[in-house]
């Protein structure tokens, strides 16, 4: 217990070659380290610390383990450390592993944090097999304390992620199958994912996502016709209605700010009429 934070410590504050010699102490051992309460902190700060070709005894030790590691209470944390730290190109063999078990991952307390990690630090087709593989599945992650997380993060990576461009076609899909479901009905009936999810104790937080993560008027404006013909709650009904009025605002101002200033363009290097300093 005390142990750890001595050489956690160590690692911090030595130069290169002594933090060398304190990995090559942790080689034949790793494994035991990242599975105890305390040696996994070590672990974490050994990946933090030193260059990611150092560490590269940590990702051999993993990867053809990774699923299980990944639904570990202490190996998650390692595998997220990896990937904030390695290229995806160098934990490739580790991803394929996990990214064919997205949906039984998602759903564990522990493993859900690593498919999350992934949609922050993964390349865009990691991402993309997630977003799709929740699609497939998007009532029964959505409604499940842990997986609802991982759609929540779907909607965030694919809406203002880095890869949000790349990912614009799985993000159409993920919305028409939490709004229409595998059979679209206009107006949507209460077995929709919509309702469901919209009076569920997990899947609200994915309904106020979809909100949260609208864009463009037209879009935010075809939720809202979609929401308030919903047969749910009137209570989830409300508030998700609220949500996108405010969404849509300020959408509108922001546009409205936008074509102030292409109008005035012509006026580059001379003074902004002030009004528009309000707007921008």
């Amino acid at each position: 217990m005390h142990g750890c934070r001595v050489i956690q410590k160590a690692f911090q504050v030595c130069p290169p070659e002594l933090q060398s010699m304190l990995a090559g102490e942790l080689k034949h051992g790793v494994l035991d380290c990242i599975k105890s309460m305390h040696g996994n902190h070590v672990v974490q700060k050994c990946i933090e610390q030193m260059p990611p070709e150092s560490v590269s005894f940590v990702v051999e030790a993993v990867e053809d383990k990774a699923e299980a590691m990944a639904a570990h209470i202490y190996g998650c944390r390692i595998i997220q450390r990896l990937l904030e730290h390695c290229t995806p190109k160098r934990l490739e063999r580790m991803l394929r592993q996990i990214l064919r078990s997205i949906r039984k991952l998602s759903t564990d307390p522990y493993g859900n944090y690593v498919i999350r990690h992934i949609l922050e630090h993964g390349n865009p087709e990691h991402k993309k097999s997630i977003v799709n593989e929740v699609c497939n599945y998007v009532l029964e992650l959505g409604k499940d304390k842990h997986a609802s997380n991982v759609v929540e993060k779907c909607f965030e990576a694919s809406t203002t992620g880095e890869h949000a461009a790349f990912l614009k076609e799985e993000r159409q899909r993920l919305i028409r199958a939490v709004v229409l479901g595998p059979v679209p009905k206009d107006p949507p009936d209460r077995y929709s994912p919509l309702v469901q999810l919209m009076d569920d104790r997990f899947g609200k937080y994915v309904a106020n996502s979809l909100v949260e993560y609208s864009r463009g008027p037209e879009e935010m404006k075809l939720l809202y016709t979609r929401i308030s013909s919903s047969p749910g709650k009137k209570a989830s009904i409300s508030s998700l209605l609220e949500m996108l009025e405010r969404q849509l605002q300020q959408a509108q101002y922001q546009q409205m700010a936008q074509q102030q200033v292409l109008q005035f363009q012509p006026l580059r290097g001379k003074e902004v009429p002030y009004v528009l300093h309000s707007l921008v």
